[in-house]
């Protein structure tokens, strides 16, 4: 079970965007995305907590690209965007 698995999702360059990603098993996930070259969409809640998982991500994974988007709830994104890169 401890394989890595090889599939088209994990393809270096490609988007991925994590809701909840702010912390516990979204933040673990795009922390390993961005590790594998993923380019890494964080959505939650808390635009604080965005941004410290941000910078976790990008101090793992220096060069990798994470935008963080604030949700305003279970529905909507706020629409002014946060920092790319």
């Amino acid at each position: 079970m401890g394989e890595a698995m090889n599939l088209p999702l994990h393809t270096a360059g490609a988007v991925a965007v994590i809701t909840g990603g702010a912390s516990g098993i979204g933040l673990a996930a795009a922390s390993r995305l961005a590790g594998h070259g993923l380019r890494v969409v964080l959505v939650d809640l808390g635009a604080e907590r965005l941004e410290r998982a941000r910078a976790e991500i990008l101090a793992a994974a220096p060069g990798a690209e994470v935008l963080a988007r604030e949700a305003e709830s279970a529905t909507r994104l706020r629409s002014s965007p946060s920092s790319a890169r």
